[in-house]
Order: structure tokens, then C-alpha cells, then sequence
């Protein structure tokens, strides 16, 4: 376990997602959060990020969706407050788990 996080390991980079500055097929796992909604050309960047990743690579992103919890029936814009209450009835779909 210590190997996989070795001090002189990158584990982050700040960078142009559609000009990445590393080797094809070099990356194990991409996490991209809050992204994804502010580029021009959504082709680009993932064709980068194909480019970096590895045959076997994962890609993870989140980004704003125009509700939240759409399968359990509450259609509400991603930016209101949550539900107050928290009974287990409350989005228990499989999509928010």
C-alpha cells in the first residue's frame, strides 16, 4: 500500500484538459470534478483524455446536472437546499447510492 502513494508520485495536475502534458497511455484512473460544463468543445477533451489513459485506464468526472435525484421523483434544481428529512424513504434509488 505505502508504494501506491509514494511522496514523489504526482497525484495532481493543474493543466489545459484539452493539451495535457503527459505521454500517451501513461495515466491509470482520470477524476475530473466540476469540469466538464465549461468546455467549448466536449470532443476535444475527451479525446485527450483517451489519449493519456491507459488501455485499461478509468475515466471519473462529476458535473452539474439539471436535477438532483431525478429517479425518486423530486425535480428540483441542483442548487436548492437539500430535503430536510432524512428518512430512508429519501432517494434510496440505486442512481444516488
Amino acid at each position: 500500500m505505502k508504494k501506491l502513494f509514494k511522496p514523489s508520485l504526482p497525484w495532481q495536475i493543474n493543466a489545459d484538459i484539452e493539451k495535457l502534458p503527459l505521454a500517451d497511455a501513461s495515466v491509470d484512473m482520470i477524476w475530473s470534478n466540476l469540469t466538464i460544463q465549461w468546455i467549448n468543445v466536449p470532443d476535444k477533451m475527451f479525446a485527450e483524455l483517451r489519449r493519456v489513459l491507459k488501455p485499461d485506464g478509468m475515466l471519473m468526472f462529476s458535473t452539474l446536472g439539471r436535477t438532483r435525484c431525478p429517479s425518486c421523483g423530486r425535480h428540483s434544481p441542483v442548487w436548492t437546499a437539500p430535503p430536510t428529512s432524512t428518512s430512508s424513504s429519501t432517494c434510496t434509488t440505486s442512481a444516488t447510492r
